[in-house]
């Protein structure tokens, strides 16, 4: 076990980072659309409230910048999406320190592969919508086959933090 916890303190303070940052960008990113919409909500509403006569253009130009109405924010789908675009980052940026020649092409690497497969994954997504029995756009994942991929990702990175140590 010692080993082990031994593994995690050769990790160098970037790869911390980028594991935290992988991890928590993917919240503003998903909550500014949000925010935008209720400030032009509140805009509209203070203006109604100051003056209760406004004109069509006035009115359309408030309900263009307010949008439709949003999807739920699905935070699941986010920490998913950012651990693993996390411990990719993290990864590449552990494994570059560990090499003798301080190369940060492997670093690149891996975060073009992030990027890669995140195109791949949006392009070959299911479509939302596809039940035509019920109509609802549930896609769901076993919380087994969740709690699996994390710990086949911590195997795989704690056997390549094995075999780098050596």
């Amino acid at each position: 076990m010692q080993d082990f916890i031994a593994i995690f303190e050769t990790m160098p303070a970037l790869s911390w980072w980028l594991l935290l940052l992988g991890i928590l960008a993917p919240f503003p990113l998903a909550l500014f659309p949000h925010a935008k919409q209720r400030y032009y909500q509140h805009k509209l509403d203070r203006r109604i409230t100051r003056d209760a006569y406004i004109l069509e253009e006035e009115l359309a130009e408030y309900q263009c910048d307010i949008g439709e109405e949003l999807d739920e924010i699905d935070v699941r789908k986010l920490l998913i999406d950012g651990a693993s675009a996390g411990i990719l980052a993290a990864g590449g940026a552990w494994l570059s320190e560990t090499r003798e020649d301080g190369s940060t092409v492997f670093f690149a690497v891996m975060i073009g592969i992030s990027l890669v497969f995140g195109a791949w994954r949006k392009a070959n997504a299911p479509p939302e919508e596809y039940d035509p029995y019920t109509g609802t756009s549930e896609v769901t994942f076993p919380s087994e086959a969740i709690a699996a991929f994390f710990c086949a990702i911590l195997f795989i990175a704690a056997a390549v933090a094995i075999i780098t140590a050596f």
